[in-house]
């Protein structure tokens, strides 16, 4: 912790983001009141997971506050958030399939993006994810699949039919043998229609992966 972290923790501490009670970055409680995403949505493409509802206000609120203000300290939270449905998408691929390692990959940042925030948040929360578990049939890989075109934030595009045209293009794959038979699953923070995720798992596909899936932390 700097000098100058630490003046500021002592005049301003931390309080939850969500209550503003706790003196945590948000408190257990806060965390256990979030709204699941529901199992019997279909308004997305089947190999996507979320994990909340980004119609939850707190849900929106923590991701805001971790994609656009700095608030790196919610990874490790928001990542063991995401620990159930990655399990349970290995756990899928196991019993139906009889996979034993599964490739995960954060959705990148296009570098002119990436320069502008200073991190990728999917990648924190994949980080994140390996620090915490001791299941080595999970292997991460951070520079397989590369963002080459720069597209508008989804809020910005008005359509599904524009958000499609955006992503065309817009990944390509550094190392064709690392991808070829394996199955992988795509780590992102929101899904809004579905075109990142699918365009990613399109690339992935021709490449050879076997399979590819997606856990978000929203939807």
């Amino acid at each position: 912790m700097t000098l100058i972290q630490h003046i500021l923790d002592l005049f301003f501490p931390e309080v939850c983001l969500l209550c503003k009670k706790s003196s945590v970055v948000v408190c257990s409680s806060c965390m256990t009141s979030l709204t699941p995403y529901p199992n019997n949505n279909k308004s997305l493409p089947k190999f996507i997971s979320p994990v909340f509802s980004y119609k939850d206000s707190n849900v929106k609120k923590l991701i805001w506050a971790f994609k656009y203000s700095n608030k790196k300290q919610l990874a490790p939270l928001l990542a063991q958030s995401m620990q159930d449905t990655l399990q349970a998408t290995f756990s899928d691929l196991y019993e139906i399939k009889g996979v034993r390692s599964v490739l995960v990959l954060p959705i990148p940042l296009h570098t002119t993006r990436y320069r502008e925030r200073e991190y990728n948040q999917s990648e924190l929360l994949v980080r994140e994810v390996f620090q915490s578990t001791e299941n080595n049939t999970l292997v991460a890989d951070y520079s397989l699949l590369v963002r080459r075109k720069k597209t508008p934030p989804n809020a910005k595009s008005q359509s599904r039919r524009e958000r499609a045209l955006n992503t065309i293009g817009s990944f390509e794959v550094s190392d064709y043998s690392k991808v070829s038979g394996r199955h992988i699953i795509l780590v992102d923070d929101v899904v809004t229609t579905g075109t990142t995720l699918s365009e990613a798992r399109k690339v992935l596909l021709s490449a050879g992966a076997r399979t590819v899936n997606a856990v978000t932390l929203a939807h």
